[in-house]
């Protein structure tokens, strides 16, 4: 049975790190890509009034993206991702301590082997 176990702890790493990895990248390519949508609207707006060059909206958008505290770091998303990870690892052991209690109550009513005697 212990084999099996360690078939499960491998199969948990190996799902973890996966969703970790997905997740991250999806979160990161998810922030950039809204950051890059609200740029693109900002400069859109800026030369739709013709009085201001290419260059001097690219400037205004910087100044503005330098104070916006929504460009998230990648430690924020990193921790996000991170957080459902205990809770998916104790559900993990939770169903494994209700399927041997399980076994374990089951066992207790098997008939017991007379060709023991």
């Amino acid at each position: 049975m212990a084999n099996h176990v360690g078939v499960w702890w491998r199969i948990g790493v190996v799902a973890s790190v996966l969703w970790f990895v997905g997740c991250f990248a999806y979160g990161y390519i998810d922030e950039v890509q809204r950051l890059n949508i609200i740029v693109s609207d900002l400069m859109k707006m800026c030369l739709a009034d013709g009085t201001k060059t290419f260059d001097s909206c690219w400037a205004d958008t910087a100044r503005w993206r330098s104070t916006q505290p929504t460009w998230v770091t990648l430690g924020e998303i990193a921790v996000v991702v991170a957080l459902p990870l205990p809770v998916m690892w104790t559900l993990g052991l939770l169903v494994w301590i209700m399927y041997r209690l399980g076994r374990w109550i089951r066992a207790g009513f098997a008939p017991i082997n007379n060709s023991m005697r």
